[in-house]
């Protein structure tokens, strides 16, 4: 019961990635500004993929093994295109899963698409700041593919294409929170060393502990209140390409009122004085923070050089930042810098993200009744008080063969937690209907300060698998 009790508390702290895909999809790019890819006629296959994994640093659980069945269809008519791609793992907890169920009608240079997808923001291939329109599926850990790592959701979106602008509007009617593993190998937080962390009060390490922990009833926000909404006007001049953006919605993980009371000790030396003890965890209530994000994100092609940028506000409802159940306003900021070498289609990347966080995220007690107020940001931020946060995050993909055979590389590093996520994959085509490849994830966190990396440092892999169409 504490594990079940405790793990709840975790779906906090991956409250950093809510905002950023870490690594780029060099093969989904969007299109120009104002203008809207081809689509062929008709398109249907059927797809498997199997893979296995081995864990070097698992010792219970050193492998792993996943099969996968899936279904893609597309058909383009004069003023209607139905897509369906989904795929069915029999050994996975959630074995279906849709990621795209849609019909879009088009109106001459307008078309409006309703169903369950995903539609991505952002100029940036590697870190985000914008791109927040669907949650994240951390079940499998991070991936060198944002767009897997992404929950596909119920949307209306109405897209208009201009001669070197585009605008679109959306319309989310449901909340989807993220999907994080609750006791295995990909959760946040090992739960039997969680007892030992502890905050800092008077120059002191307080633990925390909890053995009796009332667990609050909670349900997520319901059609007309989960509503959210938003849109992001695109346009062109010369070689840049600006964008600006709002959106309304929830953030994606529950925010949480944690009782807790200080509890004291007589002194080894003078047992008339005391002092603190440890932190008891008695209640957990849960909460729903809604925000309004403004935005802009932009390009500028200096010949095979590319300028990329983006930045928001997310200003949340507790705007004093004085309900510590809530998570607090922040702003957020990528630069990329990004290279194509037109002859071979070398690619590389290197990204910059900053966020800071509004408002005292500290802990603080009571000095009367000893009641410890522990606000979500400070839990989110893996116990840190500080303010900022930043990474650093660079990518390179190198194609052989008349593109065949692929080479790709991609890290980021969180600067203030000293954590490390490093990704290397090789792929190769053996035919139209046939791939082979070999990924690999290394995680580490180099300091002594806590994060999702160092928490998954035994998660690092080497997976082989295969993909097949037909």
């Amino acid at each position: 019961m504490k594990k079940l009790l405790v793990l709840i508390l975790l779906i906090a702290f991956v409250s950093p990635l809510f905002a950023f895909d870490f690594f780029a999809t060099l093969d989904d790019e969007e299109g120009q500004v104002g203008t809207e890819p081809a689509k062929p006629k008709e398109l249907t296959s059927l797809f498997v993929e199997g893979f296995g994994t081995y864990y070097p640093l698992d010792e219970d659980e050193p492998f792993d093994y996943g099969i996968s069945l899936g279904v893609t269809f597309e058909e383009n008519r004069d003023k209607i295109r139905t897509e369906v791609d989904f795929s069915f793992s029999p050994i996975l907890r959630d074995p279906l899963d849709v990621r795209t169920l849609a019909v879009t009608f088009f109106f001459g240079p307008t078309n409006l698409k309703v169903g369950m997808f995903t539609h991505p923001w952002g100029t940036s291939t590697t870190l985000h700041a914008v791109d927040i329109l669907n949650s994240q599926n951390l079940t499998h850990g991070i991936l060198d593919n944002p767009e897997a790592m992404k929950k596909s959701e119920f949307m209306i979106v109405y897209n208009a294409y201009f001669k070197r602008s585009s605008l679109d509007l959306i319309i989310k009617p449901f909340y989807r929170p993220i999907d994080m593993e609750a006791s295995d190998r990909y959760a946040p937080m090992d739960t039997d060393n969680l007892m030992g962390t502890s905050f800092s009060y008077g120059g002191m390490e307080i633990p925390i502990d909890s053995d009796n922990i009332r667990v609050g009833i909670y349900e997520h926000p319901k059609f007309w209140k989960a509503l959210g909404g938003g849109g992001r006007f695109r346009f062109g001049i010369g070689d840049l390409d600006l964008g600006f953006m709002y959106f309304s919605s929830f953030y994606p993980q529950m925010g949480f009122d944690i009782g807790a009371k200080l509890k004291m000790k007589p002194h080894p030396l003078d047992p008339t004085q005391y002092i603190p003890d440890e932190v008891e965890v008695t209640s957990i209530d849960f909460d729903f923070t809604r925000y309004h994000f403004a935005g802009t994100e932009g390009s500028l092609l200096v010949g095979p050089v590319t300028i990329a940028w983006e930045g928001g506000l997310f200003l949340s409802e507790d705007i004093k930042g004085d309900k510590p159940e809530k998570y607090n306003t922040k702003a957020m900021a990528v630069v990329e810098l990004s290279y194509t070498e037109p002859k071979t289609s070398f690619f590389a990347s290197a990204a910059y993200q900053g966020q800071y966080l509004f408002g005292d995220v500290t802990p603080t007690v009571n000095q009367t009744t000893g009641v410890v107020t522990i606000p979500v940001d400070y839990i989110a931020s893996f116990l840190s008080d500080k303010p900022y946060s930043s990474s650093a995050a660079v990518a390179f993909e190198m194609p052989f063969m008349r593109e065949r055979l692929k080479v790709r590389m991609a890290a980021t590093y969180g600067i203030e937690n000293q954590s490390l996520v490093a990704l290397g994959s090789l792929s190769y085509e053996i035919n139209d209907s046939m791939s082979v490849y070999a990924r690999g994830a290394y995680y580490n966190g180099f300091g002594d300060k806590k994060s999702l990396f160092k928490n998954w440092e035994n998660n690092s892999s080497v997976t082989i698998g295969m993909n097949a169409w037909f």
